[in-house]
C-alpha cells in the first residue's frame, strides 16, 4: 500500500459511531504479530515503546530511536500506522511541525500528540505554527 492509500485507508476506519480501536504495538515484532491477526492498523504507545528499550516515558527516549524503532515497524506491515509523538520531541513547539513534515517519507498514516511542551505557548500560537 502506498503513503496516500495507508492514509485514506486509516480515514476510511473513522466512522460516527462506530469506535476506531487500535491495538498498540511497541516494536516491529508485536507489530508483525498484531497484523497477522488481521488488524486494519496499528498504533504505537509512548510508554510500551520506551519501556520496550529501557527508558522512562515522557520522551526519556531519544527521538532519533523512536524515529528508528518507528522505521523498522513501518518496514514490516503493509496496514496503516499512528505513531504516539510525545509532545512532538521538540524543546518548542516548532518540534512537532518539523517532525510531522517527516512523516510522508516514511509512510506514516498517523499522529497522536500532547499540545504540551517545554515552552509555554500562548494561545493561536499551535495555529500559527501549523500554518507556516
Amino acid at each position: 500500500m502506498t503513503h496516500s492509500e495507508k492514509f485514506a485507508a486509516f480515514k476510511a476506519l473513522h466512522v460516527p459511531g462506530n469506535p476506531l480501536l487500535l491495538a498498540n504495538i511497541w516494536d516491529a515484532g508485536s507489530a508483525k504479530a498484531v497484523a497477522l491477526t488481521g488488524a486494519k492498523a496499528l498504533a504505537t504507545g509512548s510508554w510500551s515503546v520506551a519501556a520496550a528499550h529501557g527508558f522512562r516515558d515522557g520522551e526519556q527516549l531519544p527521538r532519533d530511536l523512536a524515529l528508528a524503532n518507528l522505521g523498522r515497524i513501518l518496514a514490516v506491515v503493509d496496514v496503516p500506522v499512528s505513531i504516539d509523538l510525545e509532545s512532538g520531541y521538540g524543546a518548542d513547539p516548532e518540534g512537532l511541525p518539523r517532525l510531522w513534515r517527516w512523516r510522508p517519507r516514511q509512510g506514516l498514516s498517523a499522529a497522536t500528540w500532547r499540545t504540551a511542551c517545554r515552552r509555554p505557548a500562548t494561545p493561536g500560537h499551535w495555529t500559527r505554527r501549523w500554518r507556516a
